[in-house]
C-alpha cells in the first residue's frame, strides 16, 4: 500500500511537471512583434547608453521562434 501511493505521488508530480512545460510551448495571447522605436531612452550620460547598447539591452531583440522563422 505504501510503495503504491509513493508510486501515484511520483506520477503525479511528473504528470503536473509535464503539463508545467507544455503551457510554457502555448504562445496564447503574444503579439510577438516589438513596438517600432521611436526615440532613444533617457540615458544619465553616454557611458550607460553604451553599456546598455553592448549589452545588447534594446527593445529590437527577436523572439527565438521568430527567428527561426524568419531566418
Amino acid at each position: 500500500m505504501r510503495i503504491r501511493r509513493g508510486r501515484l505521488l511520483v506520477q503525479a508530480g511528473l504528470g503536473l511537471l509535464a503539463v508545467a512545460v507544455l503551457v510554457q510551448l502555448v504562445p496564447y495571447g503574444r503579439d510577438h512583434t516589438n513596438p517600432p522605436v521611436t526615440r532613444d531612452a533617457p540615458w544619465p550620460d553616454g557611458r550607460a547608453r553604451e553599456l546598455a547598447v553592448t549589452a545588447c539591452h534594446s527593445n529590437q531583440t527577436v523572439p527565438l521562434a521568430s527567428a527561426a522563422v524568419s531566418g
